[in-house]
Protein backbone atom coordinates (compact mmCIF):
# COMPACT_ATOMS: atom_id res chain seq x y z
CA UNK A 1 0.00 0.00 0.00
CA UNK A 2 1.04 3.70 -0.52
CA UNK A 3 0.62 5.43 2.77
CA UNK A 4 1.91 8.43 4.49
CA UNK A 5 2.47 7.49 8.08
CA UNK A 6 3.32 9.91 11.20
CA UNK A 7 5.34 8.02 13.65
CA UNK A 8 4.80 9.56 17.78
CA UNK A 9 8.03 8.21 19.66
CA UNK A 10 7.06 9.13 22.92
CA UNK A 11 3.62 7.77 22.39
CA UNK A 12 5.05 4.61 20.93
CA UNK A 13 2.32 4.87 18.22
CA UNK A 14 1.53 5.71 14.32
CA UNK A 15 -1.01 7.32 12.64
CA UNK A 16 -1.68 7.11 9.04
CA UNK A 17 -1.33 10.62 7.63
CA UNK A 18 -2.52 9.63 4.17
CA UNK A 19 -3.11 6.34 1.88
CA UNK A 20 -3.89 5.64 -1.81
CA UNK A 21 -3.27 9.69 -2.51
CA UNK A 22 -6.50 10.32 0.23
CA UNK A 23 -5.32 13.29 2.69
CA UNK A 24 -6.41 14.57 5.66
CA UNK A 25 -9.31 12.15 6.93
CA UNK A 26 -11.26 13.24 9.13
CA UNK A 27 -12.22 11.58 12.75
CA UNK A 28 -15.98 10.81 11.58
CA UNK A 29 -18.05 11.44 8.19
CA UNK A 30 -21.95 11.94 8.10
CA UNK A 31 -23.88 9.66 6.13
CA UNK A 32 -24.42 9.83 3.22
CA UNK A 33 -21.45 11.99 2.15
CA UNK A 34 -20.36 12.61 -1.54
CA UNK A 35 -16.91 10.56 -1.33
CA UNK A 36 -18.63 8.03 -0.15
CA UNK A 37 -16.25 7.15 3.02
CA UNK A 38 -17.43 4.95 5.77
CA UNK A 39 -18.58 7.07 9.00
CA UNK A 40 -15.14 5.76 10.67
CA UNK A 41 -12.78 5.64 7.83
CA UNK A 42 -9.82 7.11 9.42
CA UNK A 43 -10.12 4.11 12.28
CA UNK A 44 -10.08 1.26 9.75
CA UNK A 45 -7.08 3.09 7.41
CA UNK A 46 -5.16 3.11 11.52
CA UNK A 47 -6.47 -0.32 12.09
CA UNK A 48 -5.62 -1.46 8.86
CA UNK A 49 -1.62 0.08 9.20
CA UNK A 50 -1.69 -2.09 12.66
CA UNK A 51 -3.10 -5.40 11.00
CA UNK A 52 -0.56 -5.16 8.04
CA UNK A 53 2.63 -4.18 10.19
CA UNK A 54 1.61 -7.27 12.50
CA UNK A 55 1.16 -9.49 9.75
CA UNK A 56 4.81 -8.56 8.05
CA UNK A 57 6.50 -8.98 12.01
CA UNK A 58 5.01 -12.29 12.13
CA UNK A 59 5.65 -13.75 8.62
CA UNK A 60 9.02 -12.54 9.32
CA UNK A 61 8.80 -9.74 6.72
CA UNK A 62 10.25 -6.34 5.97
CA UNK A 63 10.66 -3.96 3.13
CA UNK A 64 13.33 -2.40 1.66
CA UNK A 65 14.22 0.97 3.94
CA UNK A 66 12.07 3.93 2.63
CA UNK A 67 13.11 7.33 2.23
CA UNK A 68 12.50 8.76 5.52
CA UNK A 69 11.70 12.76 5.91
CA UNK A 70 11.70 14.10 9.22
CA UNK A 71 9.77 17.18 9.68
Amino acid sequence: PTMQVRVYHDACTAEVMSYQNHRNFQPHYSQPNPLMYQRDEKIQVNRFLGEWLTHCLRAGRSLKVPDITFS
